[in-house]
C-alpha cells in the first residue's frame, strides 16, 4: 500500500464518500467507532475519559468518540471544544448531537486555565488533524503543550501539531500512543519524531491507494503473506537451497552462532559457516545442523583449501571485525561467486565503507543492512531524516544495490531508489545479536529462492513478529536475540 501525502488523503476520503454514496459523516461515525473500540480495548479499566477537539474534522471525530463513550455508560465523559467562528459541517453536526442529549458534557474552553487536572483520567487528543499547513497558535498552541504535561494521553489520526508530509520543527503533541485511520504517514515514520502509532483500517477505497511508483510503501500483513511460497511435498534439501556464512571472531562467537541458528529456522536447506577455528566447537555444539569450514584461526582472514561446489547466497558480517586480510578475503569470495545473492551486514559494512571491500563487487546482486551508525558510514552525515530518506534513495541507485535501514520503522530502498515501510518489533530489539538474527533471517531467504524485495519483506517482518511474540513471553526487558530465534516458528505460523 502506498503511503499517501495530507491532499491524498482528501482524496482518499472523498473518494471512498463517493464510491458508497454516503456522506462524509457516515464515515466519520465509522472511523470514531472503529478508533473507540481500539481504545476500549487497549485501556479496558479506563472509565473517565476527557477528549479535547478543535474545529475541523479531527474535532469532529473527537465529539462522536465523546458521544459514543456516554452512549455506551461511560458517564464520565467530558470533551472540551476550542470555540472558533466557524467550524466544519461534521464537526458542528456532532456538536448539535451531543448538546441534543449530554449538553452538559460539552464545554467550550476559554483557556487552558479551565482544563481539569486529573490524573486518572485519559486524554484524547482530537485538535488537529492530517490538514495541517502551519505551526498552531493561539490557544491551539497552548493546549498542545498543556497536553504535553498529562501522563495519560492519545491522540486521534494524527498527533496535534505534527504535519502529515515532512520535519516537523515546533511543539506537536507527545501522546503515549496514536491511532492513525488506515495507513501511516509519513510525519509519523520520522524517527525524530519519535511517535509510537499503530493503524485502525477504517474501510477507505484501496483503489486510491495505488499511486505506484512515485510514494513510499508501506507493507501489511496481508501483502507479507502473499509473498510466502508453498513448500511442495516432493521436495528434498537441495530443493531450498544453501546458503554460506561468513562470521564470528575470537572475540564474538555468538554473532556466528545467532545468524547460523535464525538461518536454519528459515526453511533453508543446507547452511555452511566459514569462521576462525578458535570458535568452531563454540558454534557447532549449539548449531550441529549447519557445516562449517575454517577461514583463519583467530579471526577470518583466508579462503579455505576447498569452498563448496555451489552456494544460492552469501551473508557475511556479523562478528567479523574490520581487519584488511578479512576485507580482503571477501572480496576473493564474491569474485569466485560473481552471481550469487550477496548479503552484507554489520562488520562487512565497516569493511565496505573503509573500502577494504570493493563496492563494484557488489554486482547488482547485493542487499545491505545497516542501522543508522553503519549508514553514516556508508554515506557521510545528515541533518534530519528527509535528508537521510533521500541518501538512502540516492546510494541504492548509485551502487545498484538494495538497502534494508534497521530503526523503529524499518526503511527498505530496493536497487532502483524507490523505499518502503516495515513496521513490527518493540524495545527489546534494542539489544545486541539483534541485527544477527535478521541477517541468518534473509539471508536463510535468500539461499531458499526469494528474491531480494521479498526476501527483505518477509526477513523484516518475521523479525518484527518474533520479538512481539518473544515480549508476550519474556518482555521486552527479559528477552534477548536468542529469544527471536525460538520464536520464528510461531512467526511462521502467524502466516498460515
Amino acid at each position: 500500500m502506498n503511503i499517501l501525502n495530507a491532499e491524498q488523503i482528501r482524496e482518499a476520503d472523498r473518494y471512498t464518500i463517493q464510491q458508497e454514496s454516503m456522506r462524509s459523516w457516515n464515515l466519520m461515525e465509522r472511523a470514531s467507532g472503529l478508533f473507540l473500540n481500539q481504545i476500549l480495548k487497549d485501556f479496558p479499566n479506563q472509565t473517565r475519559f476527557r477528549i479535547l477537539c478543535g474545529a475541523g474534522n479531527n474535532g469532529g471525530d473527537g465529539l462522536a468518540v465523546c458521544r459514543m463513550l456516554l452512549e455506551r455508560g461511560y458517564n464520565d465523559t467530558h470533551c472540551y471544544l476550542i470555540p472558533q467562528e466557524t467550524y466544519s459541517a461534521d464537526n458542528l453536526f456532532n456538536q448539535q448531537l451531543l448538546r441534543s442529549y449530554w449538553a452538559d458534557c460539552l464545554h467550550v474552553l476559554e483557556n487552558c486555565l479551565h482544563l481539569p487536572i486529573e490524573d486518572d483520567a485519559l486524554w484524547v487528543d482530537a485538535l488537529l488533524g492530517t490538514g495541517l499547513n502551519r505551526a498552531p497558535e493561539g490557544l491551539y498552541a497552548e493546549c498542545i503543550t498543556w497536553m504535553n504535561r498529562r501522563t495519560k494521553l492519545v491522540s486521534l489520526d494524527m498527533p496535534s501539531g505534527l504535519y502529515t508530509d515532512g520535519i516537523t520543527t515546533h511543539e506537536f503533541v507527545h501522546a503515549s500512543k496514536t491511532y492513525t485511520f488506515e495507513a501511516p504517514k509519513e510525519g509519523l515514520l520520522m524517527p525524530q519524531h519519535k511517535v509510537d502509532f499503530s493503524v485502525i483500517p477504517i474501510g477507505l477505497n484501496q483503489a486510491v491507494f495505488n499511486y505506484g511508483q512515485d510514494r513510499p510503501e508501506w507493507y501489511r500483513r496481508s501483502d507479507i503473506k502473499k509473498l510466502k511460497c508453498n513448500r511442495p511435498r516432493h521436495s528434498h534439501k537441495g530443493s531450498y537451497g544453501h546458503l554460506l556464512v561468513v562470521a564470528g571472531s575470537k572475540e564474538k562467537p555468538g554473532a556466528a552462532l545467532m545468524t547460523v541458528k535464525a538461518a536454519l529456522r528459515t526453511g533453508v536447506g543446507l547452511v555452511t559457516i566459514m569462521l576462525p577455528e578458535r570458535i568452531r566447537n563454540t558454534v557447532m555444539t549449539q548449531a550441529p545442523e549447519a557445516m562449517c569450514m575454517h577461514a583463519g584461526l583467530d579471526y577470518v582472514s583466508q579462503l579455505p583449501d576447498f569452498l563448496p561446489a555451489s552456494v544460492d547466497a552469501i551473508a557475511a558480517g556479523p562478528g567479523l571485525g574490520t581487519h584488511e586480510k578479512t576485507g580482503s578475503m571477501i572480496s576473493e569470495l564474491m569474485q569466485i561467486f560473481p552471481d550469487v545473492p550477496l548479503l552484507l551486514d554489520a562488520d562487512a559494512l565497516n569493511l565496505l565503507a573503509e573500502h577494504k571491500i570493493n563496492p563494484k563487487l557488489m554486482n547488482n546482486r547485493a542487499l545491505l543492512s545497516p542501522h543508522p551508525g553503519e549508514f553514516r558510514k556508508l554515506v557521510g552525515l545528515w541533518e534530519h531524516d528527509l535528508e537521510r530518506l533521500a541518501l538512502l534513495s540516492a546510494y541504492s541507485l548509485r551502487e545498484c544495490c538494495s538497502i534494508v535501514l534497521k530503526d523503529a520503522y524499518s526503511i527498505y530502498s530496493n536497487c532502483k531508489g524507490h523505499l518502503s515501510y516495515h513496521s513490527g518489533g518493540n524495545t527489546g530489539l534494542a539489544k545486541g545479536g539483534s541485527g544477527d538474527v535478521l541477517t541468518g533471517i534473509i539471508g536463510g531467504l535468500l539461499a531458499s529462492g526469494y528474491q531480494r524485495n521479498d526476501a527483505a519483506a518477509l526477513g523484516m517482518y518475521l523479525h518484527g513478529s518474533a520479538a512481539e511474540l518473544a515480549r508476550a513471553a519474556k518482555t521486552e526487558q527479559g528477552m534477548t536475540a536468542m529469544s527471536l530465534i525460538d520464536a520464528l516458528p510461531e512467526a511462521w505460523a502467524m502466516l498460515e
